[in-house]
């Protein structure tokens, strides 16, 4: 099968966005975490839900648990040897075998890698997407009404503060995967259906929208924590 170049490109557009948002520079304001939302769905578009389901978790154990838990412990190793010497981080509160066992458990306990947060969220998105696929047997309307009934719940559940994990970083992580699944869905009902489209007049729709809704609707998007909402509103609940 000849290489797909524009899911190539799409993702290194992604990761530019993913530097500059986090480079805090300010014309990528309106994108703020949202394109998040583009990884999942490609992750949705490329992945293999008809593989055994013990394949496809083996997998994803590979390619997102044991990274994820080698990372944690090699920056737990440099907080407690170098970084509390150096002045660069502060002394954990939680004694150590509670970290360990946070780090097992697939929860970030370092500041420093609290942008992981997204492997935690796309790897039980793809299970839901998987189950859904499969349980639905891959009748599409029906995948996609329970798909998008579980993103709603997710929202529901930031809004009202239900069902939150115990993460020192990712404290709306059941919302945040409700959402993701519904993206990850997504992007394989789309590759299913051979669905093509104007690449460019959706990106240039895409631009338009965001900017649109950031400097008219005040409209502030964060997947990592879930929230879709007006600035107004936001600071007025937090006041």
């Amino acid at each position: 099968m000849q290489r797909d170049k524009s899911i190539d490109i799409a993702k290194a557009l992604g990761i530019i966005m993913v530097v500059m948002c986090h480079a805090n520079f300010a014309p990528m304001a309106p994108f703020r975490y949202f394109h998040m939302a583009l990884f999942f769905f490609l992750s949705g578009w490329l992945s293999s839900f008809q593989q055994p389901i013990w394949i496809f978790i083996k997998n994803k154990l590979r390619h997102l648990y044991l990274p994820f838990v080698v990372a944690e412990l090699v920056f737990l190793l440099l907080h407690t040897t170098v970084f509390e010497h150096i002045g660069m981080s502060v002394p954990h509160t939680l004694p150590m075998p509670e970290l360990l066992l946070r780090i097992a458990l697939f929860d970030n306990v370092e500041v420093m890698l609290a942008p992981l947060w997204f492997m935690p969220a796309l790897f039980f998105a793809t299970i839901i997407s998987y189950a859904l696929v499969n349980l639905t047997r891959r009748r599409q309307k029906t995948m996609f009404a329970i798909s998008l009934v579980l993103m709603l719940l997710g929202l529901v559940c930031e809004h009202f503060s239900w069902a939150e994990l115990p993460s020192l970083y990712f404290s709306k992580g059941i919302g945040v995967i409700l959402v993701a699944q519904f993206f990850c869905c997504l992007g394989y009902m789309l590759r299913q259906t051979h669905f093509h489209f104007d690449k460019w007049q959706i990106a240039l729709a895409a631009l338009v929208y965001l900017y649109v809704a950031r400097l008219f609707l005040h409209l502030s998007v964060d997947m990592r924590v879930n929230h879709y909402r007006s600035e107004e509103r936001r600071v007025g609940k937090e006041c």
